[in-house]
């Protein structure tokens, strides 16, 4: 493991620009939780739960499989326990985006949390390819729900926000079948690895419908590539290598990060397949695994290329890439899914 200095902190905080304004709310479950500074529309309130687990699923992309299952459920269960001090109500219904949504694991913590009903629904997009979401539309093309009580109820979803399209598209499905079931919502939590620009899209849209939004996000609201898809804590942006990059994160969460992540990789990755089975509305189907550590490792590798000679390149991030690659490579090796 790469070592951190204080200097080195403050360095990669200075070069690219990572706001590290945030108040510390306290210990969650194995976490700690931070508010941020920043405003989002509507009065929405911004947080993030640095954890062991949140900062190894966005850190390890070689962490996959019944690894990463095991892995989020501790994780979530931090998410959780903020919620609940923030307000969780008697009653919520969890919103599954699939085909990835499930894999942040809520289900269970939430289950024991309160009394728990499920939405499920598929968005697509229209066009484009992997990790380019420019000028790409959303739509929902599968919605289920159970049998819901009229009621009021909290409402909480858990998926990956990048552009926030197929958040809000999941949202507005889940909202108007809502209503139509005659239930209000009278909040909302949103959790999972959030982008900055992502939390703003869909806090403007949420500031229309009204009610209270909150946005829990793992270790960091990242940047954006402008491939509209990768989610850097920092370094080159993927697409415009020329450009740097930094997220808004808590100092804890940026030096928790620092030993084990490489700068401008996708924290989340290639989520839906970095898990074994993915529920898709119809049956469960295999997660891409292998194609997800191989398209890591090619990412890996352009991105080193491209940042190596660079003058805010330190020896300790060598480290760091050599530590990725050789975990990818030996992941590749295995059978991650029992």
């Amino acid at each position: 493991m790469a070592r951190i200095t204080e200097e080195d902190v403050r360095h990669v905080v200075g070069v690219f620009g990572i706001d590290t304004g945030f108040e510390e709310v306290g210990p969650i479950g194995g976490g700690h939780a931070y508010k941020a500074r920043f405003s989002l529309p509507g009065g929405a309130e911004a947080y993030v739960v640095d954890s062991p687990e949140g900062a190894a699923a966005a850190s390890t992309p070689e962490l996959v499989g019944d690894g990463l299952t095991d892995n989020m459920r501790r994780a979530s269960s931090h998410a959780v326990a903020l919620m609940k001090k923030l307000g969780l109500g008697e009653r919520a219904v969890l919103l599954h985006v699939l085909r990835g949504s499930p894999g942040y694991e809520l289900s269970a913590p939430l289950e024991e949390a309160v009394r728990l009903d499920n939405i499920y629904i598929r968005v697509r997009y229209q066009e484009g390819s992997y990790r380019d979401h420019r000028e790409r539309e959303a739509r929902a093309v599968y919605v289920k729900a159970g049998r819901l009580e009229p009621g009021r109820y909290t409402l909480v979803v858990a998926d990956t926000v990048a552009t926030g399209r197929s958040m809000v598209e999941a949202l507005r499905s889940a909202l108007n079948l809502l209503e139509f079931k005659s239930v209000s919502v009278d909040r909302v939590y949103i959790y999972g690895f959030i982008s900055l620009p992502g939390a703003r899209a869909v806090a403007s849209f949420l500031e229309k419908r009204g009610g209270e939004a909150y946005f829990i996000a793992i270790e960091n609201y990242s940047a954006l590539s402008g491939n509209m898809y990768d989610m850097p804590l920092y370094g080159p942006d993927p697409a415009r290598p020329d450009t740097l990059l930094g997220a808004a994160a808590p100092e804890e969460a940026v030096r928790r990060m620092l030993p084990h992540y490489y700068p401008g990789m996708d924290q989340p990755g290639d989520w839906s397949e970095r898990q074994c089975r993915l529920f898709n509305g119809v049956g469960y189907e295999r997660g891409d695994v292998t194609g997800h550590l191989r398209r890591s490792l090619e990412m890996l590798e352009e991105l080193h290329r491209a940042s190596r000679g660079a003058e805010w390149y330190r020896d300790w991030m060598e480290e760091v890439y050599l530590e990725r690659e050789n975990g990818l490579r030996e992941a590749l090796e295995k059978n991650p899914c029992k």
